[in-house]
């Protein structure tokens, strides 16, 4: 087994979600560049959807990669196809809405409303993305030192405690 294995399987529960979170809000933050692109002419269930879709099918890429390791394949392809084929069908179920040919004042500052929207997302997803990468290797950090910390102890306890054996009785 490999390490990378065995040490997915040690991890707390929390600390597991936290990281999957950190997952979510990273790849969510696309959602909004998405509607960036279309200058904010999304409809706003289709950017909630795409936000959410874009967090979410990430998490999936994550969990293949853990569970599956080299055969992450396996899932990582149909995950991706259904996850692009959900964003076609939302773009084609709800498809932009039209650019006004001459731009009004109400038309500028719809647009300048949404895209500011778009901003505030992008920012809030990466910082929150990054506080929670930030708090689980902060988390494993510590948990690992402590394991290592402990095992080092417990090995000059054990040095201290037990002598070595120096004792010679004929070849052995």
């Amino acid at each position: 087994m490999s390490t990378t294995g065995s040490y997915w399987k040690t991890v707390p529960r929390k600390s597991f979600v936290t990281f999957l979170l950190g997952v979510f809000f990273i790849f969510s933050a696309v959602g909004f560049a998405n509607d960036v692109m279309a200058m904010g002419r999304q409809p706003l269930l289709r950017l909630v959807l795409i936000v959410l879709l874009d967090g979410l099918f990430p998490i999936g890429y994550a969990l293949s990669g853990i569970i599956l390791r080299k055969r992450f394949w396996k899932a990582f392809v149909p995950l991706f196809a259904v996850h692009y084929t959900l964003m076609f069908l939302l773009g084609n179920w709800l498809p932009n809405l039209p650019a006004a040919a001459p731009l009004r004042a109400a038309d500028i500052a719809r647009m300048g409303s949404r895209l500011n929207l778009d901003g505030v997302g992008i920012i809030l997803a990466m910082a929150l993305g990054y506080a929670c990468f930030i708090h689980f290797y902060i988390t494993e950090g510590r948990r690992y030192f402590r394991v290592h910390a402990e095992m080092a102890l417990a090995t000059e306890i054990h040095r201290v405690l037990v002598p070595a054996i120096d004792t010679k009785m004929g070849s052995f």
